[in-house]
Formats: C-alpha cells, sequence, structure tokens
C-alpha cells in the first residue's frame, strides 16, 4: 500500500499466473540440439529403412546408440514441465542422473535377463494395440522384434551424450 498525504490507496493485485525466470531455457530444448534431431532421424531412418534392408550387426547397434541418446531426453521433458510449472525453477541436477541411469538399468536388462525382455516385448506390444494384447498376449508379442544381446552393453556409453545435452537444463 502507498501511503499519501491524505489517504491510503491499495497496490495493484498480484498476478496470479505462473512467471518463468526469462534467462532459463524452454523446457524440452534439449530435444531441438542438433544432437538430438539427427540422432532421432537416423533412429526412425535405421529402424524403417535401414533394418529392413541390410538387416546387420551395424544397424542393430545403431539403434541403441540412437535411442540411448534421445530417450533419457524424452523422459525428462515431462518431469521438466512439471517442475518448472511447480517451482518455477529448473528441476535439479539429481532428476537428470535419474532418468540416465534407469535408462541404462532398464536397457541393460531387457538385454541381458529374459523376464525383462519378455516384459519388455508386452509393453511395446501393449503399446501399439492394447485391447488385442489383453485378449491374445503372445500373438503381438511374438511380432514384437527383440533378440537378447550382451553386446548390446556396448553402446550404454552413449548415454553421456543424453547427460550432457540435459545438463544445462537443470539446475
Amino acid at each position: 500500500m502507498t501511503v499519501g498525504p491524505a489517504r491510503l490507496e491499495p497496490e495493484a493485485p498480484a498476478s496470479r499466473a505462473v512467471q518463468l525466470n526469462s534467462d532459463m531455457p524452454v523446457v524440452g530444448e534439449a530435444l531441438l540440439h542438433p544432437l538430438s534431431l539427427g540422432a532421432l532421424c537416423l533412429w526412425a531412418a535405421n529402424d524403417h529403412l535401414w533394418k529392413a534392408a541390410y538387416g546387420n550387426w551395424l544397424t542393430g547397434k545403431l539403434s541403441d546408440v540412437c535411442s540411448l541418446i534421445v530417450f533419457p531426453l524424452l523422459l525428462f521433458c515431462a518431469p521438466q514441465l512439471l517442475w518448472r510449472l511447480r517451482r518455477k525453477c529448473a528441476p535439479p541436477h539429481w532428476s537428470l542422473i535419474f532418468v540416465v541411469v534407469l535408462v541404462g538399468v532398464a536397457f541393460s536388462g531387457i538385454n541381458t535377463t529374459p523376464a525383462i525382455e519378455a516384459m519388455y516385448r508386452f509393453g511395446v506390444a501393449f503399446a501399439h494395440a492394447p485391447l488385442v494384447t489383453l485378449q491374445q498376449p503372445a500373438l503381438l508379442m511374438n511380432s514384437v522384434d527383440h533378440t537378447l544381446d550382451v553386446a548390446d552393453l556396448l553402446t550404454l556409453p552413449a548415454l553421456w551424450f543424453a547427460y550432457r545435452l540435459g545438463r544445462p537444463y537443470v539446475s
């Protein structure tokens, strides 16, 4: 309130709108980095064109590397948005580390453990056709092409790129 010589004048009411710090990067901006976009395009071209045409060791590892760059950033974007709206600041550093480690552990399990690989195949099948998967799970699970391959663990260092791309967007 402003105090004048003879009367009190109320101040303008504070805005209830969420105001984010304009110095902070835009939510999901890490996905627009040229390396992220390149990995996403390479992943799509590899999975939809080159695997069918060539289907060798290189196309398999290329998919793994690209997915390990893009997928952690995708998982990081939703919580990043929620954090920014609630806290009006960038999410903490540990949240990025958590997502990168989670993807690494899940990727390792999918490629080394038959039970986890079966859950992965069911999840992918369910994502493609939820009702059919519940009625005939074996039919769709067999349509999901995945091979247990311990050599896929050699691609885990690609998670470093996801971490480095997400690092500027945490506090």
